[in-house]
């Protein structure tokens, strides 16, 4: 966790550390919200081996988390071959489902899979999205529920503690 590699404490900008197993130490940190109220590098994926996408939130550091709480929503790339943050989009007045928490934890319900050239989450409430490789977010639909998401040949299934919902994929 960010705390046993830093000391016990927080850092006071997010990271990600890229551990090596091998050698057991970090082998690359990443910096990728310099400059913003984000409380951690939040919920991350990569879709092609090379760059990183993550999202995350400016969720208050104190006190009971609340979903009300969240005013900004960050969406950012990194190319890990040229060790550069190449995208980093501030999404205001966005409610992500996801509260990322100061040490780096997220609530269950919080979902973001890598399927093909796209990483599938959910931002609103209950809309369900798709973001490609630069950045660019497009809207899958409005869903009753959020849920979790699986995949299956060309059908997406979201599955929640009371449905499952087949969706065609979006080409």
């Amino acid at each position: 966790t960010t705390q046993s590699v830093n000391g016990g404490n927080l850092p006071s900008t997010p990271r990600i550390y890229i551990f090596d197993p091998m050698t057991q130490k970090i082998i690359k940190t990443y910096t990728p919200l310099q400059n913003v109220d984000a409380v951690s590098a939040g919920k991350i994926a990569s879709i092609d081996g090379r760059h990183i996408i993550g999202i995350s939130n400016n969720m208050a550091t104190s006190g009971h988390p609340n979903y009300s709480d969240i005013t900004k929503v960050y969406l950012y790339i990194i190319d890990t071959y040229t060790d550069k943050v190449i995208m980093l989009k501030t999404i205001n007045k966005m409610k992500n489902l996801m509260i990322v928490h100061p040490e780096g934890s997220s609530t269950e319900a919080y979902n973001m899979k890598v399927h093909g050239d796209y990483i599938y989450t959910w931002l609103e409430w209950s809309t369900l999205i798709r973001i490609d490789k630069t950045g660019k977010i497009e809207a899958i639909g409005s869903l009753p529920n959020t849920g979790r998401i699986a995949f299956s040949k060309d059908s997406m299934y979201i599955s929640t503690d009371y449905d499952l919902t087949k969706i065609a994929i979006p080409k």
